[in-house]
């Protein structure tokens, strides 16, 4: 009855191997009469590139809170007047919200190919990340696992600094290393641990816009959708080896068609994808239900088995 929730995931593929949890409590406290959400998320992932794989392990803390409620008055009267097929656009300003994130990560990649030690990207060291990201979230969509109406737009930053204490991880870890290395019980299991760590320091910026169309009104085929993408992001750094956090696009979410995460610059002669410091993405798609069934007690449909037709297109 209090709305938490608790949730675990493992997933093991050719592509990665992911091991997390989060717990979420949407009515941690309240200001105001609005409720503050509080969440926690750890987790251990390796991410398997085309020419390197990344291990992380890490963790976050978010709040967050709606900051909409003082801007209602500016579309209440359309909300009132307006016909129930307008409805899921005009916006809503209760749908605003506002989340702050603290991430803690440690980050090493471990080299596929001899190609990633020759361009000196850093392998096999620890790269330590403190960040703190500012996300503004206008979630206007009829319904998170299956929107056919509304919208959903996102703007992002996120900094990185040693100053927000990765700074103090790296000598942590040497320490550690050496102190435990005095056990001759630990010595094999002691592998994992570096002496060469560093803090890493960047900017992310990003904006994301999805919107949803349902063709109910002009097409006789009921449960057509057609859904429309626009993804743009920028990293800035003066690091070259942070190749890690590099946007790479290809792959069944991204650019599909292409070589899973093997679009991006290449670094001659050894063609080895480093990937991009600003990425632009964009599809357009539309989506039938061939089988769909209607929940008990609810109007809404679960639908069980899609078709999909789309277009990507991304640099």
């Amino acid at each position: 009855g209090r709305g938490w929730t608790l949730s675990g995931s493992l997933q093991w593929s050719a592509f990665r191997q992911i091991l997390d949890f989060r717990f979420i409590d949407p009515y941690f406290a309240y200001i105001g009469q609005e409720p503050l959400t509080l969440a926690f998320t750890g987790y251990n992932t390796q991410r398997y590139f085309i020419d390197f794989s990344r291990n992380s392990t890490g963790g976050d803390v978010t709040v967050g809170y709606p900051i909409g409620r003082p801007l209602r008055f500016l579309t209440r009267r359309l909300i009132d007047e307006a016909p129930v097929s307008a409805m899921p656009y005009i916006p809503d300003f209760e749908n605003f919200q506002l989340f702050l994130t603290a991430t803690a990560e440690r980050v090493e990649i471990a080299e596929q190919s001899f190609s990633v030690r020759l361009l000196g990207l850093s392998a096999n060291v620890p790269r330590y990340t403190t960040s703190l990201r500012g996300s503004f979230i206008f979630d206007q969509r009829n319904n998170r696992l299956f929107p056919s109406q509304g919208y959903f737009l996102q703007a992002q930053a996120e900094v990185a600094s040693p100053y927000l204490g990765s700074g103090l991880l790296p000598p942590a870890e040497s320490n550690l290393k050496s102190t435990l290395e005095k056990s001759d019980v630990l010595q094999d299991s002691l592998s994992w641990l570096k002496t060469t760590g560093r803090p890493t320091s960047f900017t992310r910026l990003s904006v994301t816009a999805r919107a949803y169309y349902l063709f109910d009104e002009l097409l006789p085929l009921k449960g057509v959708v057609a859904k429309g993408n626009l993804e743009v992001g920028a990293l800035l750094t003066n690091d070259p080896t942070l190749v890690f956090e590099r946007y790479f696009l290809g792959g069944f979410n991204t650019l599909r068609g292409f070589r899973f995460r093997g679009v991006g610059p290449n670094a001659s002669p050894s063609g080895i994808v480093l990937g991009g410091e600003s990425m632009l993405r964009g599809s357009l798609e539309y989506r039938y239900p061939l089988v769909s069934q209607t929940r008990p007690g609810s109007y809404d449909k679960l639908e069980m088995f899609r078709v999909h037709f789309f277009l990507d297109a991304g640099v």
